[in-house]
């Protein structure tokens, strides 16, 4: 099992945004919205609303515990997740090093998360979580018959009449 996390800029009304370079906040900081994931071997994964701001031990030990079964092999980038996956074999890596390549599939699924909220700006934070599921369900396809279900579902909600619109409260 891979962990990591990811984070998205919220504004005050609580909607996905991006900015133009040079305004507002660098870096990590409160303003930030926590997106913790996860995927395994299988290609199963989860990906969660976190809290805000850079991620703490207790927000880890919040979102990841009884996530990943006991006796799991977890990797992860080394930080804050204290003692979430004592009950498991725990390997941190620290970014950059040659061993930082084994958390390529985890990095790949929070790029993922990454590139769907800069595709999707203004989305309302109150569905982020039903975009997250969807996110998670798309990303199994090649999996025990999930292209069959995808494909379908697609394929309903694309031909249907639903006309999708951001939410603009302005």
């Amino acid at each position: 099992v891979w962990v990591d996390e990811t984070y998205l800029r919220v504004n005050s009304e609580d909607m996905i945004y991006s900015h133009k370079r040079g305004e507002g906040k660098r870096g990590l900081n409160k303003d930030l919205l926590q997106v913790c994931c996860g995927i395994d071997a299988n290609k199963r994964c989860f990906a969660l609303v976190g809290g805000r701001g850079t991620m703490s031990t207790k927000d880890a030990e919040t979102y990841y515990k009884g996530r990943v079964a006991p006796g799991s092999i977890v990797h992860s980038d080394e930080g804050h997740y204290g003692t979430v996956f004592k009950d498991c074999h725990h390997f941190a890596v620290k970014a950059g090093s040659p061993e930082s390549k084994i958390l390529n599939k985890i990095n790949n699924f929070t790029d993922q998360v990454q590139r769907y909220f800069k595709i999707h700006l203004g989305t309302d934070r109150r569905y982020l979580s039903a975009y997250l599921h969807l996110i998670c369900f798309c990303s199994q396809r090649g999996c025990d018959g999930y292209d069959e279900k995808v494909d379908g579902l697609i394929k309903r909600v694309w031909n249907s009449d639903v006309v999708f619109t951001r939410n603009r409260n302005s």
